[in-house]
């Protein structure tokens, strides 16, 4: 069990308040008494699945498979990759986020770290009609480790999460767990893929019985199930497609379908619809290789007047 203490007479404005629940998609009412926190592990870090439309479970081929599904990080030629990743996110949200992955001829290891950062907070005494005391940010970090294996058709993997979360001098940490399964079909290119993503429990496993000012959470426990499908539509141009179902703890459930078009494997574009979304629906984005390197962009836009989600990578393999 975590424990955090309040320090002095500090308060956040109402509309500071509503700024940090909205950028986090926290509940300002909870529809039951189980509090879910650390809501920005459902930020997806992955340009290429953001572009897709989050449409990533059965796909997963590329390093930020240790958010969408571990078992993908066997998919590949043995060797050493590198990813990078920023995010600009709505509301001055950010979002960095790295990946290493070795990967051997039936097995895969890989590490990596999330930040995802909001600074400019106002802290104000007991009205928020006083004059602001100063700024204040919050942060949350996440280290992934993971493992995954090729059983023949099927692969699996796990990842342990640890994690911390810092609003201003208010901090909670603990512990999370992935699982993912992917399954290549005896039907050429067909895949499926599910992943079980921010398992915690609320015993005595250290750091999932969180306090956070003073209040309990779990973490937004995710699952994910999906297919895609590969296929010719020109020479050396081929079409990907994918649709997974998601459900998040606590939520309605959601449909994500995607595309990537690849041409000559040096080029993508990639386009994405979300269903089930209260800010999001279309998205988009391309890809481009030359050598080792290759370069991600993805942009989502948010209704509401939030403007434009724009997402970069970098990845390097060998």
């Amino acid at each position: 069990m975590v424990h955090v203490r309040r320090e002095g007479n500090r308060m956040i404005s109402p509309k500071t308040a509503i700024l940090l629940a909205v950028s986090l998609f926290l509940p300002l009412s909870p529809v039951s008494a189980e509090r879910i926190g650390m809501r920005s592990l459902l930020v997806e870090p992955g340009v290429t699945a953001s572009a897709m439309g989050n449409a990533y479970t059965a796909v997963a081929d590329d390093p930020s498979a240790l958010y969408w599904n571990v078992a993908g990080l066997v998919q590949g030629t043995p060797g050493e990759e590198l990813l990078f990743a920023h995010t600009e996110w709505f509301l001055d949200v950010r979002q960095e986020y790295a990946v290493a992955v070795r990967r051997r001829s039936r097995d895969a290891f890989a590490a990596g770290i999330s930040g995802f950062y909001l600074g400019g907070i106002e802290r104000r005494e007991s009205t928020a009609d006083a004059e602001p005391l100063g700024d204040f940010g919050y942060y949350d970090i996440v280290v992934p480790i993971a493992y995954a294996r090729s059983f023949g058709p099927v692969a699996g993997g796990i990842a342990v999460k640890p994690w911390y979360s810092k609003i201003d001098r208010e901090s909670a940490n603990g512990i999370g767990l992935d699982l993912g399964v992917l399954y290549h079909a005896p039907v050429e290119n067909l895949r499926f893929g599910a992943a079980l993503a921010n398992l915690s429990s609320k015993g005595d496993f250290p750091g999932n019985d969180p306090y956070f000012l003073s209040e309990t959470f779990s973490l937004p426990t995710e699952f994910r199930v999906g297919a895609s499908y590969r296929f010719p539509v020109a020479d050396r141009v081929f079409l990907l497609l994918s649709a997974q179902l998601r459900n998040i703890r606590g939520e309605e459930g959601r449909g994500d379908f995607g595309g990537d078009l690849r041409i000559h494997h040096d080029f993508s574009f990639r386009f994405g619809y979300k269903a089930g979304y209260e800010l999001e629906s279309w998205s988009f984005g391309f890809a481009a290789r030359k050598g080792y390197y290759t370069i991600q962009y993805a942009a989502v836009p948010f209704s509401s007047d939030f403007g434009t989600s724009h997402r970069f990578a970098v990845v390097f393999g060998r």
